[in-house]
């Protein structure tokens, strides 16, 4: 009997952490993208802070020209290493959704 209900439990434990750990990935890849997509949104902020859009704002009270933000080019580091992308958030949340699809087909088949 106790047999039974160790293969039993393992037939369900197996596939709820299957769901679990693809419902982390989804979260921690889409977390990336979402810090990947801020960053390159405050970049352009950032960038765009001396353009001619937004000439009114630079203006003091007398009409006289305010200085503008120095747009960082250059940050010196030197670290040799190239810039996050975000590209690895799509193959883990890639892999997050067949884990979760894989473990609710897993349950499913435990089930019956």
């Amino acid at each position: 009997m106790s047999n039974g209900v160790t293969a039993s439990v393992r037939r369900v434990r197996f596939p709820t952490a299957l769901t679990l750990l693809g419902t982390i990935l989804i979260a921690v890849g889409a977390g990336l993208l979402a810090a990947e997509l801020s960053t390159v949104q405050a970049q352009e902020i950032v960038a765009g802070a001396g353009s001619a859009d937004t000439a009114p704002f630079n203006q003091g009270a007398a009409g006289a020209q305010l200085p503008t933000a120095a747009v960082a080019g250059d940050t010196g580091d030197s670290t040799g290493l190239l810039p996050f992308t975000g590209a690895v958030a799509i193959p883990m949340i890639v892999v997050g959704l067949i884990a979760v699809a894989s473990g609710f087909l897993l349950r499913r088949r435990a089930e019956r």
